[in-house]
């Protein structure tokens, strides 16, 4: 197997309405597309989209491992499957998300070469006899934070054929323990089972919500209603609280957050813990560790039940696989969570499998070549953008596997750069015109080097979305070419917008950082800011006339409101240390030409802002229309 090329993609997928659980509610998915291309044009792909509460890492740990392992294995070298899960596996130790994403992309790929499905594909890497069924069974996912809202969701579930539901407890900070509030939770249950009629089931989440005498008590009281088996009602590290809950007898326990506790998938396995095992391939770190566990459950005896994180089409295909493929017989898996999402990636339509006429809780698994997903370009679903594209190719120079952020390699990439290339042959030549003064190419391009690391100081990398709300300026110019040359995506914000209309853009496009200049209402920056929980950042132009490098201060963070400068060179990784600006340098160096450039909100017809995506290439087409169409000289000048 040889891998050419790889690309990165990050991406949002909203929820229909919040999921409340005891972890808190959940709102809306985010996370990474890997897209793998082998030596004869295949494509592969992978999903990562954390969700640290149930387990994994976040989500700067996942970018800073997928960046990590991405650029080496695009190598074009020759390597065994096995050879390539090895390597990924040192780069993404800490990132069982990350690790999962690029597995499948590359089972994905291993499945196509070999004209099966992947879990078909799965069946046989597992070493077991037999085909891989050709669906599963999925259980409801019954909302509602009030009986009547129960109740309402169960018989819809009911109508569209789901048998098995499940409800999760606790899904407010005072339901948590077994107290007044947990008669809320009783009358939830009675309304579940009052909709759904006696036969069908009813499976329990506590998301950890109890210790262990709580959790008895609540066993006790929830038994009358003939429940199938409760989740995780204890601590993921309670591993002997979880085993005396499994022997009491009172309700079948489960577990979900302790397989990822020390020792708890151990514990779990050789010692029976539980009866049951809910198995996240995600949080359990891929198709490898997946196999494990399952192989390894069959022959104890112990059932396991495929579950997901809530995740876009990408990841529950592989969950839907691995269940087909390691799971016989009828069991019933919580893989259902499609209507969750109010938008969601495209499978590939000409692979698309005919319908048996299953009800609704049958889900189908792929059964043409490899994993069934188009790995076509997601630039926008309904307006949420994507504000990340990373591009990794054979014959680049690849940065040390130390390199915290990688390195976005490509060859024949794009632009940036392009200041230092054309200053050598007009270093004198007039670049900028600003209140009556000029400024050479040369000393814009200074000020733009100068700039960049002043934002890389500041914690920017490539991808992120920066709102810029100021009014024109020299500093500001020299700002926007150093987002192009380090990869930020820009996103300007009109300063006649209204407070309320900046707030809706912030939140609308998940802003990584707003950018105001000194002379703004720091005050409302401030505001907006936090509203957006994006980093506030002040850019202040330099009172040398003769200086065009603007100064940087980070005013706020949305996770440590310290408000020191960005002069101390070293930016967050999401936990594994430091890196130095410097070795950020090389990253915006070899950015593909598709990589994501400008952000624009339109209104449309509707009246509500849309962002709009702008590709570096766009722009360029742009560029270069308007000099095929109007002309172009030297003496031109653009009025901004």
């Amino acid at each position: 197997m040889k891998i050419v090329r790889a690309g990165l993609r990050a991406f949002v997928l909203p929820l229909v309405r919040p999921l409340a659980t005891a972890h808190g509610p959940v709102a809306e998915r985010a996370g990474f597309l890997v897209t793998l291309e082998d030596e004869s044009g295949r494509f592969g792909s992978g999903e990562a989209t954390p969700l640290p509460a149930f387990g994994g890492e976040h989500r700067t740990a996942c970018r800073a491992a997928l960046l990590r392992a991405l650029g080496p294995l695009a190598d074009g070298s020759e390597r065994s499957l096995d050879a390539a899960f090895r390597q990924i596996a040192g780069a993404t130790r800490d990132a069982p998300c990350a690790r999962s994403a690029i597995e499948s992309a590359l089972a994905d790929l291993a499945a196509q070469c070999e004209t099966m499905s992947l879990a078909r594909w799965l069946r046989r890497r597992a070493g077991l006899p037999g085909e891989p069924a050709t669906g599963i069974r999925a259980q409801a996912l019954v909302g509602g934070s009030d009986p009547e809202a129960v109740r309402a969701s169960a018989e819809a579930a009911r109508g569209q054929g789901f048998e098995v539901f499940k409800l999760k407890l606790a899904v407010t900070p005072a339901a948590r323990g077994v107290s007044q509030d947990f008669e809320r939770d009783l009358e939830r249950v009675a309304a579940l089972r009052a909709a759904i009629g006696g036969e069908a089931r009813i499976r329990l989440d506590a998301n950890e919500a109890w210790n262990r005498r709580e959790a008895e008590r609540a066993l006790a009281r929830l038994a009358p209603f003939r429940i199938e088996f409760i989740e995780q009602p204890v601590a993921r590290a309670d591993l002997e609280g979880l085993a005396g809950l499994a022997r009491t007898g009172a309700i079948a326990i489960a577990a979900d957050e302790a397989l990822l506790a020390p020792g708890g998938l151990e514990a779990c396995l050789s010692r029976r813990c539980v009866e049951i095992l809910i198995a996240k391939p995600a949080v359990l770190g891929g198709i490898t560790a997946t196999i494990e566990l399952a192989v390894r459950a069959r022959a104890a005896g112990i059932r396991v039940i495929f579950s997901n994180l809530i995740e876009g089409r990408v990841g529950r295909e592989l969950a839907i696989a691995l269940a087909a493929a390691l799971v016989d017989g009828e069991e019933v898996h919580g893989l259902g969570t499609a209507d969750l999402l109010a938008r969601d990636f495209e499978r590939a339509p000409e692979s698309e499998p005919e319908p048996l006429g299953r009800p609704g809780s049958w889900l189908i698994a792929h059964a043409g070549a490899g994993l069934g997903v188009s790995p076509g370009p997601c630039w926008a679903i309904e307006g949420e953008i994507l504000g990340e594209l990373l591009r990794f190719e054979a014959g680049a120079p690849v940065a040390p596997a130390a390199d915290v952020a990688g390195a976005a390699l490509a060859a024949g990439a794009l632009s940036t750069g392009w200041l230092e290339r054309f200053v050598p042959a007009h270093a004198a030549r007039t670049a900028l015109v600003f209140a009556g003064r000029a400024s050479s190419y040369a000393e814009l391009a200074e000020a733009t080097r100068a700039a960049g690391e002043g934002l890389a100081a500041c914690g920017l990398v490539a991808g992120d979305l920066v709102a810029v709300l100021a009014p024109p300026s020299a500093a500001g110019v020299v700002l926007i070419h150093a987002m192009f040359e380090r990869g930020i995506v820009l996103l300007p914000l009109n300063s006649r917008l209204s407070e309320s209309e900046i707030a809706q853009a912030l939140a609308a496009t998940r802003t990584t950082a707003l950018l105001v200049s000194q002379a703004a209402d720091l005050e409302q920056a401030e505001r907006l800011a936090r509203g957006a929980a994006c980093a506030l950042l002040v850019f202040t132009s330099s009172p040398d006339p003769t200086a065009l490098a603007p100064s940087l201060a980070r005013r706020s963070r949305a996770d440590a409101s310290d408000g020191s400068g960005c002069g101390d060179g070293r930016v967050d990784d999401g936990g594994n240390g430091a890196t130095s600006a410097s070795d950020l340098a090389a990253r915006a160096t070899a950015l593909r030409r598709d990589h994501a450039a400008l952000v624009l909100l339109t209104s449309g017809t509707s009246g509500r802002a849309k962002a709009a995506v702008l590709t570096r290439e766009n722009l360029l087409a742009s560029a270069d229309a308007s000099a095929r169409l109007l002309g172009h000289s030297a003496d031109d000048r653009w009025l901004l």
